[in-house]
């Protein structure tokens, strides 16, 4: 008699390797062996996640919503699944140009995951606003990301970052600057301080545009 229990562990976890190594297509078939061999809630939650999020990374993002939409209707997932979906589904359908959509996933992310997830909601929801012109409630996304998320140094940094994008937007360059400034002093990413630093010669060059302009 097959031990599925054991079976189906062996799927999950070479289904989780090929993933990591980019394998998605292959993964993808694991995944499928798993819904057919055991229909079981927890497998079903296993495999209907894995699918969502390799058909994310692939760019398929129908399917990534398709299986993100068939987790979010099942009323047995934990809230960490449940934030996994969303966030997933969010940035599918603004991939996919469908803002309104995008956000509806994103907002409720921003109160009930505390986490790394929450952090990226907001940030994700920064770029949207930019998309729409609508900077101020981009500054608010990316300040509360600052304030509310400590932990998530990464996301933070890229947040003051996009910040400083802002402020150019709204011509408020001494603001991009010193917002950036801080972060060449602050923060402890290499890659992240030499974007500010990028950043700032970009500034720079603005700046001296717009005093020649003037003479």
């Amino acid at each position: 008699e097959t031990d599925f229990t054991k079976y189906m562990k062996v799927l999950y976890r070479i289904a989780e390797m090929e993933a990591f190594m980019s394998n998605y297509d292959v993964s993808n078939q694991y995944y499928y062996k798993m819904s057919s061999s055991d229909p079981s809630h927890r497998n079903i939650v296993f495999l209907k996640k894995g699918l969502m999020k390799n058909y994310f990374m692939v760019q398929q993002y129908d399917s990534a919503i398709y299986y993100g939409d068939q987790l979010l209707q099942n009323s047995r997932i934990s809230v960490l699944v449940e934030s996994e979906s969303n966030l997933i589904l969010g940035k599918s359908y603004w991939a996919l140009g469908q803002l309104e959509k995008a956000q509806a996933h994103l907002i409720p992310l921003i109160d009930t995951s505390p986490t790394e997830i929450g952090a990226e909601a907001n940030y994700l929801l920064a770029d949207i606003y930019v998309s729409q012109k609508e900077l101020d409630q981009a500054l608010e996304s990316l300040f509360s990301l600052t304030r509310n998320f400590d932990g998530q140094d990464i996301w933070q940094s890229k947040a003051y970052l996009k910040m400083a994008d802002v402020y150019v937007m709204m011509d408020e360059l001494f603001q991009a600057k010193a917002t950036l400034e801080s972060i060449v002093e602050n923060s402890e990413s290499v890659e992240i301080v030499q974007q500010a630093k990028e950043k700032l010669v970009e500034i720079d060059a603005i700046s001296k545009r717009e005093e020649s302009d003037e003479q």
